[in-house]
């Protein structure tokens, strides 16, 4: 493994992991109906674009989801959405 893929594994590990607590947020906030609802779910959502983004370009760029440390099968969109 290169450097770029190590980079690249390190970006999407740490983009997945706020991601998914934005989503949570977005839920929690959700659920109270409190203040901040709209800001956190907007900041789930761009989190969402730019790892579908990302992981879209893997194969413009010959590299498989196992390259950058995700399964085979996985799906932004069921993981975030």
């Amino acid at each position: 493994m290169n450097g770029a893929e190590n980079y690249l594994r390190d970006m999407l590990e740490l983009l997945l992991a706020r991601a998914r607590e934005a989503r949570s947020q977005c839920a929690e906030r959700k659920a109270k109906q409190a203040y901040g609802t709209e800001f956190e779910c907007g900041r789930a959502v761009a989190y969402y674009e730019v790892l579908a983004t990302l992981i879209n370009q893997l194969d413009t760029f010959g590299l498989t989801r196992e390259q950058v440390g995700l399964t085979p099968d996985f799906e932004v969109e069921k993981e975030l959405l």
